[in-house]
């Protein structure tokens, strides 16, 4: 069942999305109506029976759960899809216990909204196929990605120690790696651990902001600063107060901002645009990059100083083609994802000939590359064009270690079979770990009997007790 031609309703007052949704609805061919505030939002609502709204957390004249509290009071109430910059999980548990239909956080991920909106509106016009979903804490959101239950190989596990070690810490974090490795989850685990893990969260994608506005995004601005500024706008650091800010790609960061986030790095304090006094946080900053930061600071686009305040500790994720055990678990979760965000609950799961090309290809774009290519297989739901694809692509020459040379030794299909119980054998550890070695409880959380974990333990060379 299509969208085209459907009504969508946005209330809320952000610029930047409203321009941005107006865009995107005439690309899906769906009426957009709009509303600034809560109450001509809910008045719209009565008058054009729109058949899904998107409704801001933050509205000039109320707060959008009350919006929501009144839409789920009609006789008919058709399905919200919330937004917020914060990514708290106390936040998304209560906006989904409202009834929310969808909660997503900004900036919008446009994929994710039409996905959403899709769903909403099949629900809302009676497709079977699209039901009201329940929240899963673990699942896409926020996270988009693999969960942390899933960092089962040996490198990862090596990382999520040095995140356990951090996570209750002040100290700033830089978190570098390749495009696609996971950066952002990373990040998203030390705020988890943390004692900051029930405070506002947020990340902020520095490239993906024209450089004149990451200042403003960043720190805000008072009424009067600029052309436009009508309102005073709280900025990031001031609305995550007490949290923690994920600063995404800062070697993109303009070299002006770079002076107000060394600010607040020393001191705890900063000045809005058009501000005459400074305002005080307390935020933990946590920033990614796959720059090399030491050649920006060779050309001058880089600070030094607020390179070697950043830089307190270092964590470096290894691409994917280091870490070819994790492959075969990595796949299988993205599969079962998909097959289940696409209601295809009897696709035929990843055929040994595929996991084979997937242990030997170097994945220049890593887990999110491999992400891509196992939803491109559940979607068209064969294989064929996806190796083709697969063996055209050239293999970039990355420097770093790569396949192990005696790999080439060793048939394909004993390599698969090899990673395969490699990457068992590691999960099964992690989560009998996890549970102090209680292994009803694993059993459990593994989905298998407890017969079968002991048999698994056993040919995993496994013993009873740590």
């Amino acid at each position: 069942m299509g969208i085209e031609g459907r009504t969508l309703l946005l209330i809320g007052d952000e610029e930047e999305l409203r321009l941005g949704l107006r865009s995107h609805c005439r690309g899906w061919d769906v009426r957009l109506e709009e509303a600034r505030t809560g109450t001509e939002g809910l008045t719209k609502a009565q008058l054009v029976t729109p058949e899904t709204a998107v409704v801001d957390l933050v509205l000039p004249d109320m707060d959008g759960r009350d919006v929501l509290r009144q839409i789920q009071c009609w006789a008919s109430p058709m399905p919200v899809i919330m937004l917020s910059i914060l990514g708290d999980s106390r936040l998304v548990v209560e906006v989904m216990r409202l009834g929310a239909w969808d909660f997503l956080t900004k900036p919008v991920n446009w994929e994710q909204m039409q996905e959403s909106v899709r769903g909403a509106m099949a629900g809302r016009l009676g497709d079977p196929s699209h039901r009201q979903k329940p929240y899963d804490p673990d699942g896409g959101g926020e996270a988009e990605g693999w969960r942390e239950g899933l960092w089962i190989g040996e490198k990862m596990r090596r990382i999520s120690k040095l995140v356990d070690q951090l996570a209750n810490t002040d100290a700033t974090v830089l978190i570098r790696g390749e495009t696609g490795v996971g950066k952002e989850l990373v990040a998203l685990a030390l705020h988890r651990r943390s004692w900051r893990r029930g405070r506002p969260h947020a990340k902020v994608n520095c490239a993906a902001l024209p450089g004149e506005l990451v200042e403003s995004e960043l720190f805000g601005y008072e009424r009067g600063a600029f052309t436009g500024a009508h309102q005073r706008k709280p900025g990031r650091f001031e609305q995550v107060d007490g949290g923690t800010i994920v600063l995404d790609e800062v070697g993109e960061m303009p070299l002006s901002t770079q002076g107000k986030l060394l600010q607040v790095l020393q001191h705890g304090e900063f000045t809005p645009l058009g501000g005459r006094g400074s305002l005080r946080v307390d935020v933990r900053v946590i920033a990614c990059t796959n720059q090399d930061l030491e050649r920006a600071l060779e050309v001058g686009t880089f600070r030094k100083d607020l390179y070697y305040r950043l830089n307190v500790i270092k964590i470096w994720i290894p691409p994917l083609r280091e870490r070819r055990d994790e492959i075969p678990v990595l796949a299988k979760y993205f599969f079962d994802k998909f097959t289940r965000r696409y209601h295809y609950p009897d696709a035929v799961g990843i055929s040994l000939a595929l996991m084979e090309h997937f242990l030997t290809y170097d994945w220049p774009g890593n887990v999110r590359e491999l992400e891509n290519v196992i939803k491109r297989i559940v979607v068209l739901g064969e294989e064929a064009g996806v190796l083709e694809d697969l063996a055209r692509r050239p293999q970039p020459e990355i420097a770093g270690p790569s396949v192990d040379s005696r790999h080439s030794l060793v048939p394909l299909k004993e390599l698969a079979r090899q990673a395969a119980m490699q990457a068992e054998r590691a999960l099964i550890q992690g989560v009998l770990t996890e549970e102090r070695w209680n292994r009803m409880k694993a059993a459990r959380r593994l989905g298998i009997s407890y017969k079968a974990l002991l048999y698994k333990m056993r040919a995993s060379g496994i013993s009873p007790k740590p």
